[in-house]
């Protein structure tokens, strides 16, 4: 009795730990939101000299003043998200040499449950890749990381909610969401659609053929339509509909 008592204590002490570290960090991410959300509100664009407006001048783009400080902070943030409707709205990271290196680690670099969503290997941001594939975590505890991507497995969602917020350090950028389905990570098998595995597109036929195979696993149509050339933004979390299951959003960019 008194080892089944030790037992349940020790594991309602690691649940009720667990539980606190998810809500400290979601509560990092929270201001971070909100310190961008503020600069957004602050920020006073600031005009071209006399001497040079109207002009190309081939100086670098300014820094958007909304994300300015914390790409100072920490320059591996190349860009935030934000969707609609949803709690997601994060930095963006990018390490190419070790793509992974924010899958268990905040926005500081230091040792995370949820980590920060990061761009996958082998995309290139600037220039940006055909497709670029976006991760973050599933933490199935309501209003975590990516967690709030899997309403958009319902069509009514969808139609409130079409548009998926990307921005550069320097642009604002809206994506469509083209079609949102269930997959999962392949390992032995052949002949299935691995959409994971389309980066950049060696013809116009392998860009279509990544589309027909997005559109035959799609949960509903949104009548999005997106032709060889168009940016795609392809956003995936877990999912437990099966082992090594995935959720994925693909979006195209407006404008």
């Amino acid at each position: 009795m008194a080892a089944f008592t030790a037992a349940f204590v020790l594991t309602g002490f690691l649940f009720f730990r667990e539980k606190a570290i998810l809500a400290r960090e979601k509560a990092d991410f929270e201001r971070l939101a909100q310190q961008v959300e503020q600069s957004r509100q602050e920020a006073v664009p600031a005009p071209l000299p006399p001497s040079t407006e109207g002009e190309g001048t081939g100086a670098a783009p300014a820094l958007l003043p909304q994300y300015a400080q914390l790409a100072a902070q920490n320059p591996d943030m190349i860009g935030w998200i934000r969707v609609s409707g949803t709690a997601i709205d994060y930095p963006v990271m990018y390490t190419p040499e070790d793509p992974e290196y924010y899958l268990r680690r905040d926005f500081n670099g230091q040792p995370s449950r949820g980590g920060t969503p990061f761009i996958g290997a082998e995309c290139s941001w600037d220039p940006p890749s055909d497709n670029l594939l976006l991760f973050g975590h599933n933490l199935y505890a309501g209003h975590d990381m990516f967690t709030d991507l899997l309403r958009y497995r319902e069509a009514s969602f969808f139609e409130e909610n079409p548009l998926i917020f990307l921005d550069t350090l320097y642009e604002e950028q809206r994506f469509r969401v083209l079609a949102a389905f269930y997959s999962k990570v392949y390992y032995a098998e052949e002949d299935v659609f691995k959409f994971y595995r389309f980066i950049d597109a060696e013809s116009d036929e392998d860009y279509n053929d990544y589309l027909r195979g997005v559109r035959s696993l799609a949960l509903y149509e949104t009548g999005t339509q997106a032709q060889p050339g168009d940016q795609l933004l392809t956003i995936v979390t877990c999912s437990l509909h099966e082992n090594d299951g995935r959720f994925v959003v693909v979006a195209v960019k407006e404008g």
